[in-house]
């Protein structure tokens, strides 16, 4: 009530607000769980102000919001996938179901915190319109909400109804701002659209190849995004190999080179999608979740003992002599 009113009494746009003061803070701050539940708070507040509709506030709002959607979901996939170990059936389909409500609920936030983005930058997908350095942060999250919402509608059987050009539009839309400044961010949402758009990547461009390489290049810098979204990806298209590569650099990386402080938030949120990537890979093989984000590699057999004879006969006697 107390946000509400505030709101209520600004003389200036609340998107100024939001992106200069708001924004900057949340995103400084690596604890999804906390910022994710003030994003729900946010945009209820945002909506009820009687002016024009402050779409780059909205964009962060709905995306934050949308994040804690994404955490009860993993969780309720690895529980589906313990269950299924178990042979537990109906505990399986329960769990199920039970994700699958929770994803639509993200994808509703995600494609809504798109629609926010493409109200406020019109051009998107269709050309390069300019995007003010200030902006571009809340520009990014925003193709990272429409890269999400995607994913999650097609992981609820497409109940939502994402467009299927969002992808496309995405990745065009990543070429607007200058991938360098941004830790590879924009060349990995653009490679992200060639994994998943058939023949939408240049000729002679392997989008496998691409998206990990902007990927390692944003990883050397403290941010791990790009490889979430290659772990999510590869996941999602059964390349294992890939998802281990994902996982044992981005490992590296978090050991070696602290995140940005801008970008501490979002980097948080790629350690939460690595680590379910790493958890479900831990669960499937050993029955339980890894402590990092790799799995050891599996202990051989020990080789028998030179004396030992194969073929020798049993005996119930421990105490009997050699012959």
């Amino acid at each position: 009530m107390i946000l509400l009113t505030l709101l209520g009494c600004l003389r200036g746009p609340v998107d100024h607000l939001t992106t200069q003061r708001v924004v900057p803070a949340a995103l400084r701050v690596p604890d999804v769980d906390r910022v994710c539940r003030t994003g729900g708070a946010l945009g209820y507040a945002l909506v009820a102000v009687p002016r024009r509709t402050p779409h780059e506030a909205l964009v962060i709002a709905d995306t934050t919001a949308a994040l804690c959607d994404e955490e009860s979901a993993r969780a309720l996939e690895l529980e589906a996938l313990l269950h299924r170990r178990e042979g537990r059936i109906e505990a399986v389909r329960d769990a199920m179901e039970a994700g699958r409500r929770v994803r639509r609920r993200a994808a509703l936030r995600h494609a809504s915190a798109f629609a926010h983005t493409t109200a406020r930058w019109d051009w998107i997908g269709e050309s390069c319109g300019r995007v003010k350095r200030d902006d571009q942060l809340t520009f990014l999250v925003g193709l990272m909400a429409g890269t999400l919402a995607m994913l999650d509608d097609k992981a609820t059987g497409s109940e939502v109804g994402v467009p299927l050009d969002t992808l496309a539009r995405v990745g065009r839309a990543a070429r607007c701002v200058d991938s360098a400044t941004w830790w590879e961010v924009p060349a990995t949402f653009e490679a992200a659209a060639w994994t998943l758009v058939p023949g939408d990547a240049p000729e002679g461009v392997d989008p496998w190849d691409a998206i990990q390489e902007a990927a390692r290049k944003g990883s050397a810098g403290g941010v791990r995004l790009g490889w979430a979204l290659v772990a999510v990806l590869a996941s999602n298209a059964g390349r294992e190999a890939i998802v281990r590569t994902a996982l044992a650099e981005s490992e590296a990386s978090f050991a070696s080179t602290p995140a940005p402080a801008d970008w501490a938030l979002l980097d948080a949120f790629a350690h939460d999608l690595l680590q379910h990537e790493a958890d479900m890979l831990g669960i499937r093989e050993q029955g339980y979740r890894p402590a990092g984000l790799t799995l050891p590699e599996p202990s051989p057999l020990p080789a028998p003992a030179p004396t030992d004879d194969p073929f020798a006969e049993p005996t119930d006697d421990p105490f009997a002599e050699e012959p």
